[in-house]
């Protein structure tokens, strides 16, 4: 376990060096829904109430934080109970591999070998978080979800955190409890504008507060940063046209996904 343990902490800092997560982060507020009672928990606290069969299911918009929050369960696990998280983009399994044999194929992991991380799992202290399922194409999904049913069977007691869109499909994980996240509270989004830009961040945030286009999108931390990353009051943009067009110009040199955001806000805040 210790083994495996170090290779998760590796495997986590390298996924956090190429998806850019951010060195200061806040810890993001997931909702939970109990009939008519509704609470917010962070990863830190949701992480060591996982069972040796926990599946859960956290739904957002885009930018919302999905990756940055399974990044935090990963580091939670790490912290608070031992376990090996697995980190897992559901691309890496959406071509007919098995969970253990696209995990083993990244450098952490294939020095721990697919037969020890086998017997992690048996034990079930292999927690996967599964990151992209919206990001998979109509042929990928039924691959992706057939080795996701395989690893199920197998290891029946390791649990399973997957985060995707919202109205994207979601996969039938048995018994699943269904999360979402929560935006940015006023405090958390100070914080963030400061840790992207110490020096007029706050004045930055309470302008675009002003403006109503950016205050219907600075609870979302990806739109946030955008505003973060223009620098000054001066360059915050006025109108839709602006913010799609500054907006689309960070993602592409960020993420390659610029179709993706330019239909997201097209179609979500007209």
């Amino acid at each position: 376990l210790k083994e495996s343990s170090g290779a998760a902490r590796n495997d986590l800092e390298r996924c956090k060096d190429r998806l850019k997560v951010p060195p200061v982060t806040v810890l993001l507020g997931i909702g939970k829904t109990e009939g008519d009672k509704r609470s917010t928990l962070t990863a830190e606290e949701i992480a060591p109430l996982l069972n040796g069969n926990s599946k859960i299911i956290i739904e957002a918009g885009p930018g919302c934080g999905k990756t940055t929050t399974l990044i935090q369960f990963g580091e939670s696990l790490l912290t608070q109970s031992g376990s090996s998280p697995a980190f897992l983009p559901l691309s890496e399994i959406s071509a007919g591999e098995s969970v253990l044999e696209a995990l083993t194929k990244r450098d952490a992991f294939h020095s721990v070998g697919e037969a020890k991380l086998r017997l992690v799992a048996k034990a079930g202290n292999l927690t996967l978080l599964c990151d992209g399922w919206n990001e998979l194409s109509a042929e990928q999904r039924p691959l992706a979800w057939k080795a996701l049913q395989q690893y199920i069977t197998d290891f029946p007691t390791c649990s399973i955190v997957l985060a995707t869109r919202k109205q994207s499909n979601v996969p039938p994980l048995e018994k699943a409890e269904h999360l979402h996240l929560s935006r940015l509270t006023k405090a958390q989004q100070l914080e963030i504008i400061k840790s992207e830009l110490s020096d007029g961040g706050a004045e930055l945030l309470e302008r675009a507060r002003r403006i109503p286009r950016l205050r219907d999108v600075i609870g979302i931390p990806f739109y946030l940063r955008a505003i973060a990353s223009l620098g000054s009051v001066d360059a915050l943009p006025q109108y839709k046209g602006e913010i799609i067009e500054k907006f689309i110009a960070q993602h592409i040199s960020r993420y390659e996904r610029n179709q993706i955001l330019q239909t997201e806000l097209d179609g979500s805040h007209d």
